[in-house]
């Protein structure tokens, strides 16, 4: 009964193993999700969107997404992709971009993880 036991106790190990493997290897592969979240591994994203450096001052990133959304607004844009389904994801990003880095506590957790949802 006892070799039962350990073979038992040894195939739930190999199952831990591979699961363990599994995730790591898809965590590599990927942007990372936790708990319906991305985690953006490119840090300058958010930054590239509203077109400011890392390092620019939170005046900077105000003047940056003012500009921003004069450009990409879907009903001002003079672009012909206004009012289309690209202009409003566009404008998604911005709004998105600017809420994480203007708030400085999110920003610098962004920096720090890659934080983008």
């Amino acid at each position: 009964k006892r070799a039962n036991w350990s073979r038992d106790r040894l195939e739930a190990f190999r199952i831990a193993q591979r699961r363990l493997e599994s995730f790591r290897s898809k965590e590599s592969r990927s942007p990372r999700s936790t708990g319906g979240k991305t985690i953006a591994t490119d840090p300058s994203g958010l930054y590239a969107v509203l077109g400011v450096s890392p390092d620019a001052s939170g005046a900077e990133i105000k003047s940056a997404f003012k500009q921003a959304v004069f450009r990409s607004h879907p009903d001002v844009s003079s672009s012909q992709e206004s009012g289309s389904k690209e202009a409003n994801e566009k404008m998604k990003a911005i709004l998105k971009a600017y809420q994480l880095l203007k708030d400085s506590n999110k920003r610098q957790m962004y920096d720090k993880y890659g934080i983008a949802d």
